[in-house]
């Protein structure tokens, strides 16, 4: 959801209540927000920018992840 979004957000609105949901549900499996809150940021913001902030933040949030031990379908290795 988040990676569709963050490859979207530089043509439309992805803050949308499904984003949000998406979101929350990753929450308990993040230390903190710090990676969740910069996500919405940057997909508030991106207008126009193909490869912008919020697919960064979505790498950064894999990332995280995947370093906990996380098994993900987006993996970057």
């Amino acid at each position: 959801m988040l990676d569709d979004a963050s490859r979207r957000a530089c043509d439309e609105d992805v803050c949308v209540p499904a984003t949000r949901l998406a979101l929350r549900v990753l929450r308990p499996y993040l230390p903190d927000r710090e990676l969740l809150v910069p996500f919405w940021t940057a997909a508030e913001i991106e207008g126009g920018k193909p490869h912008g902030p919020a697919l960064q933040a979505m790498r950064w949030i894999v990332t995280k992840l995947v370093d906990a031990g996380h098994p993900m379908w987006a993996e970057f290795r």
